[in-house]
């Protein structure tokens, strides 16, 4: 159970990016189907950029040595220390990457590059490289001009025109390989020919050199005290990366280095103290990409490297604008190589997760001089890259290994505020049932019921006079005048008082009483959607709709029943009319006349009396029907309103149930997310629940929150569904902000019980398999003789976990990671598994265009004239009359016959790419062993001899030249 209380004062701003494809939204507003899938589209959901880390304390590294028992002595936690001047140059798309990566991992954890570290990149393409950083979104690339340097277009067709204007590339590449070049200029890259990539940085070596010095003066004057005086700390440490296999970084990389070196053996001390480390790729790291001419340059700078590191030759570099450049020093300090298959035969992602390795070896290595000290001091105590293997390879080669503990707190806050923002939405939309009329509930909330009286009333609230009475000064009439004016005087009554004032005075009443009533509906149900009342709302309208709908019904029906009272009323009407004419005409002609004239002046009061009592029944029947008509006419523009409004809500419900999906989604999508091939991720479904639960708060009342900060939810109309997720997720995550406040360090303090600070360690440290397949029989004692060193690098190493437990920790003011560095020192090149795959591609490639860069090493013509004069220097190849053998170290195996001939026998040798090994092998071995001056004055002694054969033998000279280019390498001269 997790019971450690959490704080927090940071803020996560998270934003949801648009998932058009994934909703599908009718334009006229009604709810369609979701075709909404979790996938990746999800990682477009970012969070706020990081908190700014300017005043951060500076990264501090330290290391372990293990001991032969394999368990490392107990170091005590580095101090912190201002971090030393550094440059990172990348070459090729390979530097280029490593580079950008390692900016990253500096903004990550500290918010910005240190004023201390500085980068250089130079690559013959332009490529665009970046990165976004998963946890602010931020997208992070090298300055242009700045931190990237595009090499300027090599002009290769008008330098092979032009040969005299450009001797420093042919003296130091040969005519022949660069007329072999075929295209006009290099440019968008070296297309993995070394010998092109070499071209375009000798081209642009100038500049190359110009921008390196700038730029180690400029960090070497921040690292100055106020007495102009370096600081005791301030060792100058450059660090070159690239791929083996390509041709701009592999072509130029040491060229490039031996450039460096000569800047910093310029600059006074530092060249004393400068260190340049190498962090090279193998080409098992480009899955996918790797091929044969990747291979074979692998082996073509591996050849070149071994040898300049060994001591073993020498080599002159011009380039215009500079000096000739000796290479007579190993050019670098360090060797750090990287594949993409590690010691344990598993394969890793691609070659961006090797970029990322090398990245974070340079960012914990270079943090500390303390712990660069100690790495020196144990492996000079070791020795473990002084020695040589039986292939003649230096044992110089290190690489390294990370794992990783890892909470993601913003992934936490992220993965809580979606599920608590999608519980506020299934809040606001949940299933209830329409509430019933019952007791205290009533059937008619708004009183449309009562409509058609409030009608039948005027504006005082009295019932309309449609009495029709007859005056008195009809009855005073002549007896002949009496029915044309009580016909007149009915129908002015009609018109004029019926249907000219009091039909008037309804269609006003129910225009007032519309108002009314849709103002009152709009209060009562645009009210609830305010205070997030959605199924309220919803159910408030189905009872009004089925109320109205019944109302109108009934007003139907009493519409029929009066149309057809209308009918018989005016009939009524018009009967009693034809009786007031017949009285009158009787009075007039018939016997009655002549009666008394009480009696006939009654009969004709009384046919009047019911003429006009008829009228007045029409007349009450017409307001009858007006009242029943305008009643049926509120009611239907109320059920259009309603139905409107059922519409309207539906169409939101729909959106916020789409919003629901797409937040539930989006957390279910966080769940899933798993570490990488060596992380350890601490956030599991039980401490996702118990921060969960901490945190959430009650979902009704945030739900209103959530409405009222939207301004309704009408507001949200408007919107589509990832919209209304993002403003419901913005509202509910500063419940979760306290979760940022946890770090790595305080998550493991929760379940410390389940491990030991040994065990963690040790599963750590199995994960971190170094990157590189060495093949075990090939070492020595197995391998048992490596270095092996662990650094862990730590949110803070004064209070970490971790203090005490043997091992020196760096803060990386990372809160987010523990980062387990394991770095591997003592390997040789063919020690490795995929050494012999890149001899064989090199066997294969080389003699038809070979991949080295310096004529020492090429394995053209000149190159096998070269080693058949070393054969027959140490003895190796022997002529016996006129038939020349290879001959065998072991005596008791047979010679190799050659050919009949000096030189059909080099024919035949050039073409034996095995014998050529063979006697490379021998001889270099020699060689090593004579030294350089022993080995000099051999070859001088069999060139001042001539050999055997007559002096002026075209093919022998030819054999003395190829010796004197070897003498010239062995002195660093140029041809």
């Amino acid at each position: 159970m997790y019971t450690q209380p959490l704080d927090s004062n940071m803020f996560l701003d998270p934003f949801l990016a648009e998932q058009e494809a994934a909703m599908n939204m009718h334009t006229n507003g009604h709810t369609a189907t979701s075709s909404h899938t979790a996938t990746s589209s999800f990682d477009n959901f970012v969070q706020s950029t990081a908190p700014n880390r300017q005043n951060a304390m500076p990264v501090t590294p330290a290391t372990t040595i293990a001991g032969d028992d394999g368990v490392a002595p107990a170091v005590a936690a580095a101090p912190e220390r201002q971090q030393q001047p550094t440059l990172f140059i990348g070459l090729g798309g390979t530097g280029v990457k490593a580079a950008t990566q390692l900016k990253l991992n500096f903004i990550q954890s500290e918010g910005e590059v240190p004023e201390r570290f500085s980068f250089l990149c130079f690559d013959s393409a332009n490529d665009p490289i970046s990165y976004a950083d998963e946890r602010t979104g931020k997208v992070v690339t090298l300055e242009p001009g700045a931190e990237f340097i595009e090499f300027e277009p090599v002009p290769i067709a008008g330098i092979q025109r032009n040969r005299d204007r450009h001797p420093e590339l042919f003296n130091t590449f040969g005519v022949e390989p660069i007329n072999r070049i075929k295209r006009t200029h290099i440019t968008h890259g070296a297309a993995q020919d070394r010998l092109q990539g070499a071209l375009a940085g000798s081209f642009n070596a100038r500049l190359f050199e110009r921008k390196v010095a700038e730029r180690l003066h400029k960090l070497t004057e921040r690292d100055r005290s106020v007495s102009n005086a370096l600081e005791s700390t301030g060792n100058l440490r450059v660090f070159l990366a690239l791929s083996f296999g390509g041709g701009q970084g592999s072509g130029f990389g040491l060229i490039a280095a031996a450039i460096v070196n000569r800047i910093l053996e310029e600059m006074s001390t530092l060249g004393e103290r400068g260190k340049v480390t190498g962090v090279f790729l193998l080409p098992d790291a480009f899955h996918g990409i790797e091929n044969a001419q990747m291979q074979a340059n692998t082996m073509a700078f591996v050849e070149e490297f071994n040898a300049l590191m060994l001591g073993r030759v020498s080599a002159t570099i011009e380039y215009a604008g500079g000096d000739p450049l000796q290479m007579t020093d190993a050019p670098l300090s360090d060797v750090y190589v990287l594949g993409g298959v590690d010691e344990a035969g598993k394969t890793l992602p691609d070659v961006d997760e090797v970029c990322a390795l090398a990245a974070r070896l340079v960012w914990l290595l270079n943090s500390s001089a303390v712990g660069a000290q100690e790495i020196n001091a144990m492996i000079n105590k070791s020795g473990v890259l002084l020695n040589v293997s039986d292939g003649g390879y230096g044992t110089y080669l290190a690489t390294a290994g990370h794992a990783t503990i890892r909470f993601p707190a913003r992934d936490v806050v992220s993965r809580c505020a979606a599920r608590y923002a999608a519980a506020v939405l299934q809040q606001l939309v949940q299933e209830t049932a329409t509430p019933a009329a019952g007791p205290g509930r009533s059937a008619d909330p708004v009183g449309l019921s009562s409509l058609r009286e409030r009608l039948a009333t005027n504006a005082d609230g009295m019932p309309y006079a449609t009495r029709l009475v007859t005056p008195k000064a009809l009855q005073e009439l002549p007896e002949r005048d009496v029915a044309a004016k009580a016909r007149l005087m009915v129908e002015n009554h009609l018109q004029r008082r019926i249907e000219s004032d009091i039909f008037v005075q309804i269609n006003q009443k129910a225009a007032g009483v519309q108002a009314e009533l849709l103002q009152q509906l709009t209060e009562r149900v645009d009210g609830l959607v305010m205070r997030g009342k959605l199924q309220e709302a919803s159910a408030l309208v189905a009872q009004v709709q089925t109320t109205q709908e019944q109302i109108l019904d009934q007003l139907r029906s009493e519409q029929d029943r009066l149309a057809q009272q209308d009918d018989q009323s005016r009939q009524a009407l018009h009967a009693a009319g034809a009786v007031l004419d017949k009285t009158l005409d009787g009075f007039l002609e018939g016997f009655l006349g002549g009666l008394v004239p009480g009696l006939r002046r009654g009969a004709l009061e009384r046919s009047v009396q019911l003429y006009v009592g008829e009228a007045g029944a029409v007349a009450q029947v017409c307001v009858e029907r007006k009242t029943a008509e305008q009643a049926a006419s509120l009611l239907r523009s109320s059920g259009e309103w309603l139905r409107e409004r059922r519409r309207m809500l539906e169409t939101l419900t729909g959106r916020l149930q789409l919003a629901h999906s797409v937040l539930d989604a989006y957390a279910a999508e966080l769940g899933r997310r798993s570490g990488g091939r060596s992380e350890i991720m601490l956030h599991d479904d039980e401490l996702v629940e118990h921060l969960y639960q901490k945190y959430a708060g009650k979902v009704e009342m945030d739900a209103a929150m959530v409405v009222a900060q939207a301004g309704g939810l009408q507001a949200w109309l408007a919107d589509k569904p990832n919209q209304i997720a993002r403003a419901v997720l913005e509202s509910v995550t500063p419940r979760y902000e306290p979760i940022l406040q946890l770090s790595v360090e305080d998550v493991l303090s929760l379940r410390w019980n389940e491990r030991s600070t040994h065990q963690w360690l040790a599963r750590l440290e199995s994960l971190a398999a170094a990157a590189w397949n060495p093949d075990r029989s090939l070492l020595r004692r197995g391998g048992a003789d490596l270095a092996r060193y662990l650094v862990l690098g730590v949110p803070n190493a004064a209070q970490s976990l971790f203090a005490g437990a043997g091992v020196t920790l760096v803060s990386t003011h990372d809160s987010e990671r523990i980062i387990a560095l394991r770095t591997v020192y003592g390997g040789s090149f063919d020690a490795l598994k995929p050494f012999v795959q890149w001899q064989r591609a090199y066997n294969r490639i080389a003699p038809k265009q070979s991949p080295h860069i310096f004529r020492w090493f090429q394995r053209t013509e000149d190159r096998s004239l070269q080693f058949f004069a070393l054969g027959l220097i140490y003895g190796h190849i022997r002529s016996q009359g006129a038939w020349y053998s290879y001959h065998h170290a072991d005596a008791l195996r047979d010679p190799v016959r050659l050919a009949q001939g000096l030189e059909k026998s080099i024919s035949a040798f050039s073409e034996t790419n095995e014998l050529q090994g063979w006697v490379e092998e021998r001889v270099q071995a020699e060689m090593v062993k004579d030294g350089n001056v022993r080995t000099a004055e051999r070859i001088n002694a069999w060139i001042n001899t001539g050999g055997s054969g007559s002096s002026n033998d075209e093919t022998l000279v030819k054999l003395r030249r190829a010796a004197r280019d070897v003498l010239a390498g062995l002195n660093g001269q140029a041809r």
